[in-house]
């Protein structure tokens, strides 16, 4: 058991590292993307499409992008703030959150209600339980939370673990906003416990809409992606072009967007393999990602039972083509990464960070190609041979690999190889180099 926990939390840096690389996501853009170039039909609202790229092992891995009929999620809400004051979270970060929050608040119906949580080592509600979000008792936590001191770490587990005990006393439709930077300093959470979490989330029909704000090298973007995946919820990213204010209207704007919650899927039995393992909740201002491997196939129809906004509501998809997609390329070692607990950590909020995936993949597949090179000058060949195969693996139609493929078989007719101990170090143990 301790090995597999070892593994998985591998599996969940490798992600996290991952999802820093990814740019701020704004829902304006989010809203607007679609797998390019993909084959899909869209009817009743609902849209879905799909992409596949086939390797050189014979299989084909696809890229299925969902979106949810649009219905809006009207007041009254219950709303659920975890303000984040850990020590980080000060200066201009404390004070981005702020704004943020403000904006937020601002924009409520008055029959909206808010539970005002302070979030660090330990997690505290300044309203005790969810009040009128125009109540002069709002306006007294939000007082004394500003005096609250920065301190300490933040327990993201205690504090979803509190959010969701507050919810069981919710009356009205249930929106969890977490405003902070996401990592869980104060209780690493092993991908199980997150994946536990998650489901009960699901379970009571909470999307989690976060914004994402603090130090950069301590921001936790795959947890918060990972959360918003699994809920159907989103997440925006403080930077310098997105003001604090924006941020905040941008999660109200989230806010009034209904979820359909899936409680069966049918998918096509082209399908061999899909993740997240179980089909994501829906929105319908940006996608949903499934990714896995399938026969690319015509007219393919999905079927998904869902509880949106009215109740019960089958939502089906129909997909005349898929479109085969060179830049897919990187989609088998995503898929790897999503195997050891079923793509639930894979934070797969739109096709952003799958495009930023083939970004890192390709950095990793130009370090093998730059490894390959140095053996050969080191005249190591079967090392260079090796890392050649790999990155032909990886992708069989990158020119610089075959040129170094060509510069090593030059080699191998002038002299010997040189023996194995100066075979360089292909990467780690995941076989994925980032």
């Amino acid at each position: 058991m301790v090995a597999r926990g070892s593994c998985l939390a591998g599996v969940y840096q490798m992600l996290n590292k991952l999802f820093r690389h990814c740019v701020g996501i704004c829902l304006a853009s989010v809203a607007a993307m679609v797998l390019a170039g993909a084959g899909g039909t869209e009817g009743y609202g609902q849209s879905a499409n799909i992409s596949f790229w086939t390797g050189p092992d014979g299989n084909s891995y696809f890229a299925l992008a969902m979106k949810a009929p649009t219905a809006q999620l009207n007041a009254p809400r219950d709303i659920l703030v975890l303000f984040d004051t850990s020590a980080t979270q000060a200066g201009q970060f404390k004070q981005a959150g702020w704004d943020a929050l403000n904006a937020l608040l601002a924009g409520l119906d008055a029959k909206d209600r808010v539970d005002l949580m302070a979030c660090d080592t330990h997690t505290r509600s300044f309203t005790d339980g969810f009040v009128p979000a125009r109540s002069p008792e709002l306006a007294e936590a939000l007082r004394q939370l500003r005096l609250r001191t920065p301190l300490g770490a933040t327990d993201m587990g205690n504090a979803i673990d509190s959010a969701l005990a507050a919810f069981e006393n919710a009356r009205n439709a249930k929106i969890l906003v977490y405003i902070g930077k996401g990592s869980s300093r104060g209780n690493i959470l092993s991908p199980e416990d997150f994946a536990a979490r998650a489901s009960k989330l699901r379970q009571q029909k909470v999307p989690v809409l976060s914004y994402a704000v603090g130090p950069t090298a301590l921001l936790d973007l795959n947890l918060l992606g990972a959360l918003a995946a699994q809920t159907g919820g989103v997440v925006v990213q403080h930077s310098e072009k997105l003001s604090a204010a924006d941020a905040g209207r941008q999660l109200l704007q989230a806010a009034g967007v209904a979820v359909y919650w899936p409680t069966s899927a049918k998918l096509p039995a082209a399908i061999a393999e899909s993740f997240p393992s179980e089909v994501p909740p829906l929105r319908s201002d940006r996608p949903s990602i499934l990714v896995g491997l399938f026969k690319p196939e015509p007219n393919l129809a999905i079927e998904v039972e869902a509880e949106g906004p009215q109740g019960a509501r089958k939502l089906e998809f129909a997909i005349a083509s898929a479109q085969e997609d060179a830049k897919l390329s990187y989609l088998p070692q995503l898929i790897e990464l999503a195997r050891p607990t079923g793509g639930v950590t894979l934070p797969l909020i739109d096709m952003t960070v799958l495009a930023q995936f083939r970004d890192l993949t390709r950095l990793g597949q130009t370090t093998l190609i730059d490894e390959a090179r140095q053996a050969v000058l080191a005249n190591n060949l079967d090392a260079a041979a090796r890392l050649i195969r790999e990155g032909l693996r990886r992708n069989p139609h990158v020119k610089e690999a075959l040129r170094v493929q060509g510069e090593m078989n030059v080699a191998r007719t002038a002299v010997p190889s040189a023996q194995e101990p100066s075979t360089p170090t292909s990467g780690p143990s995941s076989d994925l180099l980032l």
